[in-house]
């Protein structure tokens, strides 16, 4: 894979804080100027972003209060085309305005003050030139708390199903201004499969391709996979042995099923989050966000970068692969 692992503390890195368009500059950098992707539209407080491999679509961002009705958050939509910078100019937008609102819904917290206090942040790019899925990870250190994270991705997200020419996603966080929206979480699903998530995933469309802008959340299947405690690391959980458990990312999808009732149409995975993968532990005291883990029974090469998502042992956490192979779980 070809990772960039962007980080606020880089030489010429842009400041992240609750001030418009502080957001938009954020993601520029780290996708556009660090990893190159291709820089369709933009103004001062948005951008719109496209990949130059896997489905080639397009990442929205809008940093401007007048849109997402508070600066210390952002919005940010998928789309399969574009004509401009506003939510009006995408084609084919995942979500919708009507399933979720510039300023209420397809939102990605920034800040928890919406003034010029800088906050740390790291962004993952996977440019997906060998991968062939391309992603951006976003992950905004909101209240400069040292474990209190948001997490939220764009993604080309690993087919379950051959075929599958839309498994495009972007995460939602709904209308945060101060707190996190339900992010991974270890060993939980984040957002129910048959329920409109505010807070959860939108995909390009469904399986069929038919149905456009469809809804789903992270889902964790119960693969597991154990690994190596390194020597430079404190034991990580508890009753397991001495190694790490942690579980692929997957993503379940509500097919054709919008209005908010369970459906026949709903796949429980759809596939996996490329390169990322969520902790199953009931303790992560021994590791702290922005922590490296090594592990080579997953991969002679593999490293993953700890997000944590609160200060409690028992939280949420994500890892996300930045060196070696990604390997699915079948």
């Amino acid at each position: 894979m070809t990772i960039y692992v962007v980080k606020s503390t880089d030489v010429g890195a842009p400041v992240l804080s609750g001030v418009n368009g502080a957001g938009k500059d954020v993601i520029k950098y780290a996708a556009v100027t660090v990893a190159g992707m291709t820089n369709l539209f933009e103004t001062t407080n948005a951008i719109t972003i496209r990949a130059n491999y896997g489905n080639q679509f397009c990442l929205n961002v809008q940093h401007d209060s007048a849109v997402s009705g508070d600066a210390r958050r952002m919005t940010v939509r998928g789309a399969e085309g574009a004509a401009g910078t506003t939510s009006a100019s995408l084609v084919d937008p995942f979500p919708t305005v009507a399933q979720s609102a510039d300023n209420g819904g397809a939102c990605w917290l920034v800040s928890n003050s919406a003034t010029s206090a800088a906050r740390p942040w790291v962004v993952v790019v996977d440019d997906g030139a060998t991968s062939g899925y391309p992603k951006i990870e976003f992950y905004s250190n909101y209240s400069a708390s040292t474990n209190v994270w948001d997490k939220e991705v764009w993604a080309d997200f690993y087919p379950a199903f051959s075929g599958d020419t839309y498994n495009t996603l972007v995460s939602t966080s709904g209308a945060q201004t101060g707190t996190a929206a339900a992010g991974f979480a270890s060993g939980q699903t984040c957002s129910s499969v048959f329920v409109q998530p505010t807070n959860g995933v939108y995909i390009a469309r469904n399986l069929g391709g038919s149905v456009k802008s469809v809804w789903g959340g992270w889902i964790v299947p119960g693969a597991g996979v154990f690994g190596d405690v390194t020597g430079n690391l404190a034991q990580w959980g508890t009753g397991y042995g001495s190694k790490y458990w942690y579980d692929y990312v997957g993503i379940s999808d509500s097919g054709s099923n919008s209005t908010g009732g369970t459906s026949s149409s709903t796949i429980p995975v759809r596939g996996f989050m490329h390169g990322q993968m969520v902790p199953i532990t009931s303790n992560l005291t021994t590791v702290n966000s922005l922590d490296k883990i090594a592990d080579t029974n997953f991969d002679a090469g593999a490293e993953f970068l700890i997000i944590r998502e609160t200060n409690s042992s028992n939280g949420g956490g994500v890892m996300t692969q930045i060196a070696g192979d990604w390997k699915p779980p079948y």
